[in-house]
Parts: C-alpha cells; sequence; structure tokens
C-alpha cells in the first residue's frame, strides 16, 4: 500500500522542491513547481497527498471507481450530519475545494498520459442492431520503452446512467 508523506525542502523561506515519495509523483510535482506558483504548486501536493491517502494505490493502479470513491470520501460529513455550510447548506468540503482537488488528479494523470508511457483512448461503443447498449469508455494503456502494451484497462461509462451503475 503506497502512503505519500509530503517533503517540502527549503532554502531560508523559499521553497525548493516537494516531494511525496513516488518517483512519478515527485517528477509531476517538478514539472508543476517550474511552471505555477508556489501557492498553486503546493495545493496541489497537498491534493495529490489527500488523494493517494484516501486511495492507498501507486498511481499506475489508480482506477475509475477509485476516483469516485474519493469523491464520495471528499463529500461525506467532516463534523457530523447536522453541521453543513452556511453557503449551500451541505456537508463535506466546499465544491471549489474538491474541483481543485479533482483537477490536480486530472492534471497528474494527464501528465502521465503526455509522458508517452501511459495512452488513454475515448471509445463509443454500441451494442446490438437496432442498438440495445451504448457505452463511452476510456481505455487505459501502459507502455513499455518499446511502445507495447503492458497493462490495459476499461473505465466504462453509460451516458444515460453515469459511471459504474450498479
Amino acid at each position: 500500500m503506497f502512503v505519500p508523506c509530503l517533503v517540502r525542502s527549503m532554502h531560508g523561506s523559499e521553497v525548493r522542491a516537494l516531494s511525496l515519495g513516488h518517483p512519478l509523483l515527485d517528477d509531476y510535482l517538478a514539472f508543476v513547481g517550474a511552471r505555477a506558483r508556489v501557492n498553486t504548486w503546493l495545493a496541489t501536493a497537498y491534493d495529490l497527498k489527500v488523494f493517494f491517502t484516501v486511495v492507498g494505490k501507486e498511481p499506475a493502479q489508480v482506477t475509475a471507481p477509485d476516483v469516485f470513491t474519493f469523491l464520495k470520501a471528499q463529500r461525506a460529513p467532516r463534523l457530523g450530519e447536522r453541521v453543513v455550510r452556511l453557503e449551500d447548506g451541505e456537508s463535506g468540503l466546499a465544491a471549489r475545494t474538491i474541483a481543485r482537488r479533482l483537477s490536480s488528479v486530472s492534471g497528474l494523470f494527464a501528465y502521465l498520459c503526455a509522458r508517452g508511457d501511459v495512452g488513454v483512448v475515448r471509445v463509443e461503443v454500441w451494442y446490438g442492431d437496432p442498438v440495445t447498449r451504448h457505452y463511452r469508455d476510456l481505455w487505459i494503456v501502459h507502455l513499455d520503452e518499446h511502445g507495447l502494451c503492458t497493462a490495459f484497462e476499461e473505465w466504462p461509462f453509460w451516458p444515460e446512467k453515469g459511471p459504474y451503475p450498479g
């Protein structure tokens, strides 16, 4: 089980590096740190720490259900069922906090795809004549150094029902 540990390398009051203890995550944080303001960099590192603490998996093992589990955990009440936010009457974290955390996670996986060792394909699939089933899938393909597939994941989405209808 992967447990991230956020470490800041400082020089005086300046943040020089951020690490979560995993090579892929640390590479991504270096990428973000070279392009973003310090507060964005710190927020991204913290968001990824929270995500991987909840999920408890290596980045390459994360699946769509893990993301939905994370989302559910972020929406769960923090201080009891009777405590709600004044702005919207909901429990759990603010919608903008959840959106930022999901953006950080999305940015990580987009970066991993752009690196070239993971590919993502969006596929529309229709079954039957006439069509009786329709899926919109994401295929996650892990590639080796020769571009050959080493692992494949399918993240199905039923447009009329949402992800993984039970």
